[in-house]
């Protein structure tokens, strides 16, 4: 799904199960989760209203950019199931088998706070519109304001 050939960002590309579940890399998942003692690990989720796009995070993002859309709990297995909130704010449904990728350069995943977004392939369309795969999504990626700065 997304390639970008750029040593600054990370792709981990992933598929959402039956009950919108996606799995969130063990790499990943070290950097942008946190713990409670009651439901163990957990991710909070972000939306960016411009672009339609999610954001996971280990803690809270400037709320005049960013509109929370609440937590969910890490599986065991590694899963995780974006909150319905985000789901249906989402510019595009999210359905079984629908390829998503979490995206972030290394500002994002290193530091205080770390996040990544969450890309779907319906996103990753719209982005490109008539540009060429990889070079144009890195492109729009390094020419957003949205994507270029950390979200925070």
């Amino acid at each position: 799904m997304i390639e970008i050939d750029d040593g600054d960002w990370r792709v981990w590309n992933e598929k959402f199960g039956e009950n919108f579940d996606i799995l969130l890399p063990m790499e990943l998942r070290e950097k942008v989760s946190y713990h409670t003692e009651v439901h163990g690990q957990k991710v909070r989720w972000y939306f960016t209203s411009e672009r339609g796009i999610g954001i996971v995070s280990d803690s809270g993002l400037e709320k005049n950019k960013y509109i929370s859309m609440g937590s969910s709990k890490i599986h065991d297995d590694g899963n995780v199931v974006p909150t319905k909130n985000l789901r249906e704010n989402f510019s595009k449904p999210i359905y079984e088998g629908l390829r998503a990728a979490f995206v972030a350069n290394s500002d994002m995943l290193t530091g205080e706070k770390k996040s990544a977004y969450l890309i779907t392939e319906s996103h990753e369309n719209d982005l490109l519109q008539n540009r060429d795969g990889a070079e144009g999504l890195r492109d729009i990626i390094n020419t957003t304001p949205e994507f270029f700065a950390s979200p925070y």
